[in-house]
C-alpha cells in the first residue's frame, strides 16, 4: 500500500488508477530522463533492446552508452531474483 500512495509516486505523473505496465513505463521514462540529464557523456541506445545469448533472446529495459568510459550501461527492472543470464 505504501507504493500506491499518490505522494510517493506523484513524480511519475500517473492517474489514480494505473496498470503494472503503466507503472513500469513511467519508471523507465523517469530513469531515462535522469540518466540523460547527467550530461553529454551518456548516449541513449534504446528501450527493450534485444540481445541474443546461446540462441535465447533477452530484452534490456534501457541501454545507454557512456562516451568517456566507452562502456555500455544497462538498466533492467526485475521483480524477482536477479539471474545472470
Amino acid at each position: 500500500m505504501v507504493f500506491r500512495d499518490p505522494f510517493f509516486l506523484g513524480f511519475l505523473g500517473l492517474k489514480d488508477t494505473y496498470t503494472e505496465n503503466n507503472l513500469y513505463l513511467a519508471i523507465l521514462r523517469e530513469l531515462e530522463t535522469f540518466i540523460l540529464g547527467l550530461g553529454m557523456s551518456f548516449a541513449f541506445v534504446g528501450r527493450k533492446h534485444r540481445i541474443k545469448i546461446d540462441d535465447e533472446d533477452f530484452y534490456i529495459d534501457l541501454l545507454f552508452y557512456h562516451r568517456r568510459f566507452r562502456r555500455l550501461v544497462v538498466i533492467d527492472l526485475k521483480l524477482g531474483r536477479f539471474k545472470a543470464s
